[in-house]
């Protein structure tokens, strides 16, 4: 980071938190999640954005390089996905270039997560039985 420009009082390394709740809180201490690559965070990518923090993604070419994006397309959130070295450099750029903007994204991160299809039981229920159905149908037409 430092090599990168960062200066070193602004990296943080902290140890895991000793429970969920502690887990959870270290993320307000967090502007923009960045993703890890070639192998995406799941639950740390749903913690996040539950949490208001922003996460920054990268697509890669298969399925454990594509789950945060994803995530973040079922959430809404299609703007933090990048499919380079280079796009993923970009969109954090961008969004810790805006501090309003970005303020403005954190207060309403959780609203939007919670409306959106990532949150929506009844209708991943309803969609998963159409597909079991179809699944039983075919089975029993092929016996």
């Amino acid at each position: 980071f430092v090599k990168a420009g960062l200066p070193a009082d602004r990296i943080e390394l902290d140890p895991p938190g000793k429970n969920t709740l502690e887990t959870l809180a270290a993320y307000q201490r967090v502007d923009i999640a960045l993703d890890t690559y070639p192998y995406h965070g799941t639950t740390t990518t749903c913690e996040a954005l539950f949490m208001g923090c922003p996460v920054v993604t990268r697509m890669g070419d298969r399925c454990v390089a594509r789950v945060s994006g994803s995530i973040l397309a079922a959430a809404g959130v299609n703007d933090c996905t990048a499919d380079s070295e280079d796009g993923f450099v970009e969109v954090a750029k961008r969004l810790a270039g805006d501090l309003d903007g970005l303020a403005a994204r954190r207060a309403g991160l959780r609203e939007k997560i919670l409306a959106s299809a990532l949150c929506d039981q009844n209708a991943y229920v309803e969609r998963l039985e159409r597909v079991l159905r179809g699944l039983w149908k075919d089975a029993c037409a092929a016996a």
